[in-house]
């Protein structure tokens, strides 16, 4: 895998907000290698890619759209999913998408037990709020992903024996500037965890600065 397919483009690659989840961005971030983060909610009957509350202006998920057919295996897929009530009409996408590396993240515990009921990839939240937990059995299989968030402060980076908890794991870290933070540390600890063989990946507003520090 390149190292660029370990940095997933925050809402796409974009210059102005404004062009966040767009598929203007998402097209940038897929010529350029990365993988991609983006938000996924509803509006009038369709899945739309939005942070915030959606509008007829939100971009519609529409898995057929040419862009989508820059994806591979390897493309990590990370959705943000924002609302309850999606999983059937996600179901439907994810299967008329081109081969990724696809996954969902951030919905509601009830939802997640019906996401693992329709076989959607789960990534289980990790941060100073949600510590991790392996041992749930029906999610066994579908929790392989973790993403690791970081609400106050880099709080993993001297914990005792973390990195060997998450072994066995691909390992989604939000960088720190999501959070109104300096991300460097992170950004060094993520490049020591990678060469130290941990399966690891980062979400970033910056994805070109981290993969020219990563190259």
């Amino acid at each position: 895998m390149r190292n660029n397919q370990r940095v997933l483009a925050h809402r796409g690659l974009w210059n102005e907000s404004r062009s966040q989840n767009s598929m203007d961005a998402i097209s940038a971030a897929l010529d350029s290698g990365f993988g991609i983060e983006i938000d996924i909610r509803e509006w009038s009957g369709e899945l739309v890619l939005s942070h915030g509350f959606p509008n007829k202006r939100s971009t519609t998920f529409q898995p057929k759209h040419p862009v989508w057919e820059k994806l591979t295996e390897d493309t990590p897929l990370a959705l943000n999913i924002k609302t309850d009530g999606l999983g059937v009409k996600l179901e439907s996408c994810l299967k008329d998408l081109p081969q990724h590396n696809g996954f969902t993240f951030d919905m509601s515990l009830p939802e997640a037990v019906f996401y693992n009921s329709l076989n959607i990839p789960i990534a289980q939240r990790v941060s100073e709020y949600e510590p991790i937990n392996l041992s749930r059995a029906a999610f066994r299989d579908a929790w392989s992903r973790i993403w690791l968030d970081c609400f106050h402060s880099d709080w993993w980076l001297h914990a005792n024996d973390f990195s060997e908890s998450l072994k066995g794991n691909q390992v989604f870290v939000v960088s720190p500037e999501l959070h109104g933070r300096d991300p460097q540390k992170v950004w060094d600890w993520c490049q020591q965890e990678l060469e130290q063989e941990l399966d690891i990946y980062i979400c970033t507003d910056y994805p070109e600065k981290v993969a020219e520090q990563w190259s």
